[in-house]
């Protein structure tokens, strides 16, 4: 097991490299959670006196989170290990922060559910679709953002891609003014139509089909950590070439537990 200092480190590697896990409800599990999920919602009636009240209950499915194990490993000589003038240990933690927090981000996304997490663009709906096949407009954008029911959008955010944001900084308003609220001139964050922004490299670039961005409360997005992370030094494993092996092992799950509270930007095909 990975010492608690540098557990706290590797959990924070994580959440830099990770951008859905500075957003998303990150939670600890030790098995299997089933959560409740809301699939269709009651409403209310008015009735005449001595009226029976109509049924109108919720109706709940229920969805698990689980835990997928993502593992990576490397292997230095005795010598370097030995010699290093910095603490070698302490910097293969924080790359195999980088390495999972990579994967996580990419599954957290595009994930198919099947062997890994179920990602954001394979659960959460369809909000828009763009106007055409090659150009994401501010309309499309404004389409998306009123797709997400009101009541969930003082919390939202963007998601972009590198690809679409670079796009989106170079519109301007009829004054001159970009679009694109710089949080470098600003002092606040990245906005949007007034809304925060956060870039994700693993969105696909602009092209027919795509998805390519997302809006919505993602704390919706839960992130369920199993137990702790797993740190080994592997001494005999490649004793025989001089070397020391490190491996990392992490279990995880991601699920958008209210699909209707983040929906998908599509590029029309």
């Amino acid at each position: 097991m990975i010492p608690d200092e540098l557990e706290r480190q590797f959990i924070e590697g994580l959440a830099e490299t990770n951008v859905l896990r500075t957003i998303g409800t990150v939670m600890k599990i030790d098995h299997d959670k089933k959560v409740p999920l809301v699939q269709t919602k009651g409403e209310a009636a008015w009735v005449d006196e001595n009226t029976p009240v109509p049924d109108n209950d919720d109706t709940f499915g229920q969805i698990t989170l689980g835990s997928y194990k993502a593992v990576t490993a490397t292997k230095v000589s005795e010598e370097l290990l030995e010699d290093s003038a910095f603490d070698l240990e302490k910097y293969i933690i924080c790359e195999f922060a980088r390495r999972i927090g990579d994967l996580e981000e990419e599954s957290f996304i595009t994930g198919s559910g099947v062997g890994m997490p179920l990602g954001l663009l394979n659960s959460a709906p369809v909000g828009a679709v763009t106007a055409t096949d090659s150009v994401v407009t501010p309309d499309d954008l404004l389409d998306l953002l009123y797709s997400v029911p009101e009541k969930y959008r003082a919390k939202s955010r963007w998601l972009f891609s590198e690809d679409l944001e670079y796009k989106l900084r170079k519109l301007r308003l009829m004054n001159g003014r970009p679009m694109f609220e710089d949080a470098m001139e600003t002092g606040d964050v990245d906005r949007f139509l007034g809304y925060p922004v956060l870039t994700c490299r693993t969105l696909p670039k602009i092209e027919p089909g795509a998805k390519v961005a997302l809006f919505g409360d993602f704390s919706y997005l839960w992130i369920a950590d199993r137990g702790k992370p797993s740190f080994k030094r592997l001494d005999e494993l490649y004793a025989k070439t001089g070397q020391i092996g490190f491996r990392a092992t992490k279990r995880v799950d991601a699920k958008l537990v209210l699909p209707e509270a983040v929906k998908v930007l599509q590029v029309k095909e």
